[in-house]
């Protein structure tokens, strides 16, 4: 077994939230027990929203999200300044994709997206069903902030 190999892994999903879309990109092989702990921990007071941001943060790769046409870093300020049902609907998808015997994060030559929800999932390499811009892609890179900012003014890809 080869790590580098499995570290090579991504998955693209493509997370509906409100009449907006996210595309995000992921490594499937950072997924463990910790992202699951966070998410349950969510709900159950304190509501401690740090550990999951911490594990999203560290198994997101890249996404779309902009403002004003201008991509946002993936960084921990940045997904905490999102609104709360957003996060937690992009760690719902992941932990949802990686269950699933179905997804197409395992398979590099796959057509066929998962039919569970409307999240759909693309080897990060298939480029005729991704859709993604390099132009508008955010990588771990930057340390933004958007405090004082309006979650309104966050732009998704429109479903």
């Amino acid at each position: 077994m080869d790590l580098d190999a499995l570290e090579a892994n991504r998955a693209r999903l493509h997370v509906p939230y409100k009449d907006q879309e996210l595309t995000i990109e992921y490594q499937p092989e950072r997924v463990g027990m910790n992202l699951q702990r966070a998410w349950l921990r969510l709900g159950q007071p304190p509501h401690d929203v740090e550990p999951l941001l911490e594990q999203l943060a560290t198994i997101l790769l890249s996404w779309d999200l902009s403002r004003g046409g201008e991509p946002l870093p993936l960084t921990t300020d940045v997904l905490g300044a999102l609104p709360v049902a957003l996060t937690g609907t992009i760690a719902q998808n992941i932990l949802e994709d990686f269950a699933d015997p179905k997804s197409l994060r395992k398979t590099e030559t796959a057509s066929a997206s998962s039919t569970r929800s409307r999240t759909t999932s693309t080897p990060a390499g298939d480029s005729a069903t991704a859709r993604t811009s390099r132009s508008s892609s955010s990588t771990h890179n930057g340390r933004e902030s958007l405090r004082g900012s309006s979650p309104d003014s966050l732009e998704l890809t429109p479903a």
